[in-house]
C-alpha cells in the first residue's frame, strides 16, 4: 500500500497530475466561487484564501500561475473538521507537487483545533491554531442596546439536515436564522424548511421563501434577531467553527451547544457557554439553566475578544516566523488585516480581484 502510493505521489510530481493533485485547477472550475483576499503588505503579497473540496489549496490553484516569479504566502482556511487522515495525507501530496513547480510559494493552514494542527506538522505542512472564527470582525458584531428579548434562544445555520435544527424543538420562543447551502439543491433545503415547520409550528423562521428560492437576510437583521435572543443554539455533531458561534459571543450572548467536532468550543468559557447532549430535552433545559445564570454581555463580549486577540497573535508570530522575518502583520491585532472581508470571487475575476499583475 505504501510503495503504491509512493509510485502514486511520484507519478503525480515529476510527470503528470490530474485535479486535485494539479497545481492548475481545471478549465471548468474557473467559474467557481473562490475565497480570497489580498493582505495589503510592504513587504511580502499575503494571499488569504479557503480549503475547499474543488480546490485543496483555494486560490493558489486558480492565480498561481501567474505569480510564478514572486515570493507568495497563501493562508489557507479550514471551514471543516480536517482530522482525518487521508485528507491531510492528500493536502501534504498536493503542497509538495504545487512547490516542485513553484517553490517560492508557501503555505500556513490555519486549523481550527489543536488535534488539527498537530496531524498537519506530523503530515510536514506548515500550521497554526488560528480558528476562522478569530479572523471575524468584531466590530460587525457588538453588544445592542437594551431591547426586548423576544425569543428564549436563536439557530443561525444552513438548511440542511446536519444542522440538526429538530434538537431545537422543545425550545419555546426559538428563532430560525438560515440559508441555503450549496452542498443540497434548493429544492431539497425548502422540502427540509417544509418539515421543520410542520414539527414545530411555534418557532419563528425569520427568512421568506419567495418563488421557491430561500431568501438571504441582511447582516443588520441578523444582528438585530441575535440581539433580541437571550441564548444562541450550536447544535451540529460536525462542521469547522462554525461562524454563528462567534456572531453569538461578540453580541454579549451566552451559548447552549451540543458536543461538536470542529472547533467552535475554542472560544467557550464556564459562564456563558454549555456543553449539553444531542437531545431535544437537554437542549431545552440548557437554554432554561443559561437564562437562569445570565451571564453579562460585556463579560462574555470581554472574554471573547480576549481569546480571538491570542489567536490573531499566534498568526502574526507564525507568518513572521514563516517568512523569516520578511513578512510582518501589523502589530495592531485589530487591523484590517486580521478582519478581511468575508467574501467569495469567481475564480474567473480573481487576478483583477486581488490586484495582482
Amino acid at each position: 500500500m505504501q510503495l503504491n502510493r509512493s509510485l502514486k505521489h511520484w507519478f503525480r510530481k515529476h510527470v503528470w497530475a490530474a485535479h486535485p493533485y494539479a497545481p492548475d485547477a481545471p478549465r471548468h472550475l474557473r467559474d467557481s466561487a473562490i475565497y480570497a483576499n489580498r493582505i495589503e503588505m510592504d513587504d511580502g503579497l499575503v494571499i488569504h484564501t479557503q480549503h475547499n473540496p474543488l480546490a485543496p489549496l483555494g486560490a493558489a490553484q486558480f492565480v498561481g500561475r501567474h505569480l510564478r516569479a514572486e515570493r507568495v504566502l497563501f493562508l489557507v482556511t479550514l471551514t471543516w473538521s480536517t482530522r482525518s487522515p487521508n485528507i491531510i495525507r492528500r493536502l501534504a501530496s498536493i503542497v509538495d507537487i504545487y512547490k516542485h513547480r513553484r517553490p517560492e510559494h508557501d503555505f500556513l493552514f490555519l486549523c481550527n483545533e489543536i488535534e488539527e494542527v498537530s496531524q498537519f506538522l506530523a503530515a510536514g505542512l506548515d500550521a497554526e491554531l488560528c480558528s476562522h472564527n478569530a479572523l471575524v470582525d468584531e466590530f460587525e458584531f457588538e453588544i445592542a442596546e437594551p431591547c426586548e428579548k423576544d425569543f428564549r434562544a436563536t439557530y443561525n445555520g444552513a438548511m440542511i439536515p446536519w444542522k440538526r435544527h429538530w434538537l431545537a424543538e422543545c425550545v419555546k420562543g426559538c428563532a430560525f436564522i438560515f440559508y441555503h447551502n450549496n452542498d443540497i439543491p434548493m429544492d431539497e433545503a425548502i422540502a427540509y424548511l417544509e418539515d421543520l415547520r410542520a414539527k414545530m409550528p411555534a418557532h419563528v423562521f425569520v427568512n421568506e421563501v419567495r418563488e421557491g428560492t430561500i431568501q438571504r437576510i441582511r447582516l443588520s437583521r441578523v444582528r438585530d434577531v441575535v440581539s433580541r435572543s437571550r441564548v444562541g443554539l450550536c447544535l451540529s455533531e460536525a462542521e469547522g467553527a462554525m461562524r454563528a458561534s462567534i456572531e453569538y459571543l461578540l453580541c454579549g450572548l451566552p451559548v447552549v451547544s451540543t458536543h461538536s467536532q470542529g472547533g467552535r468550543d475554542q472560544f467557550s468559557g464556564p459562564d456563558y457557554w454549555l456543553m449539553v447532549e444531542d437531545n431535544p430535552e437537554a437542549v431545552r433545559d440548557g437554554v432554561t439553566e443559561m437564562i437562569g445564570r445570565s451571564p453579562a454581555p460585556e463579560q462574555i463580549r470581554h472574554a471573547t475578544l480576549v481569546k480571538m486577540l491570542e489567536h490573531r497573535s499566534r498568526l502574526r508570530s507564525a507568518v513572521e516566523r514563516l517568512t523569516d522575518g520578511r513578512v510582518v502583520l501589523p502589530a495592531d491585532l485589530h487591523d484590517r488585516a486580521y478582519r478581511p472581508p468575508h467574501q467569495y470571487i469567481r475564480a474567473t475575476k480573481l487576478i483583477e480581484a486581488l490586484g495582482l499583475p
